[in-house]
């Protein structure tokens, strides 16, 4: 994950061999940082995310995800 980049995370656990997500959320700055102080982060085992290009992008893949 490159520091400084916006983009969007899930947070979520496996059930069945499945990711299943429990909360999205986004950053328009920096997604490494965000990532890292999100109180939920220690209430999920797994986490995916994807860096964007800008927080356009980034909100567009955070309600891509909530879907």
């Amino acid at each position: 994950m490159e520091p400084g980049r916006p983009g969007a995370y899930a947070l979520g656990y496996s059930r069945e061999g499945q990711f299943e997500i429990g909360y999205v959320d986004r950053s328009d700055t920096c997604l490494q940082s965000r990532l890292v102080t999100d109180n939920y982060l220690w209430r999920f085992d797994y986490f995916i995310f994807q860096q964007a290009k800008n927080e356009y992008e980034a909100y567009a893949l955070e309600c891509e995800r909530a879907r």
